[in-house]
């Protein structure tokens, strides 16, 4: 178990979570989009109050599943930023390690 002292990352690992979570959130949008068409059709065939209360309910859901997909979208840009930096950090005290005679 690691004490604390010392930190390491496993690069593929997060590269292949990176990827997943793209993969997520592309499959997520399509299905919403995918929704939201439905949701369309079924719009056009009610009118009056119904249609009044039904849009706005929807409107109000709408705000949350794009803050969602804001909230994957910075997730995966977290993620791949995060493991570049690691990458980078990595590269250069190597290097400095390799000048010291490492």
């Amino acid at each position: 178990m690691p004490d604390g002292s010392s930190f390491s990352i496993r690069y593929a690992e997060t590269q292949d979570a990176q990827q997943v979570l793209v993969r997520a959130t592309s499959q997520i949008a399509d299905q919403i989009s995918d929704l939201k068409g439905r949701v369309m059709s079924v719009m056009q065939t009610i009118d009056g109050d119904a249609a009044q209360s039904y849009s706005e309910k929807h409107d109000s859901w709408m705000v949350k599943v794009n803050g969602m997909g804001e909230t994957l979208n910075t997730g995966t840009t977290t993620l791949a930023t995060s493991t570049d930096e690691y990458a980078q950090t990595d590269r250069s005290q190597g290097a400095r390690w390799a000048a010291a005679g490492g």
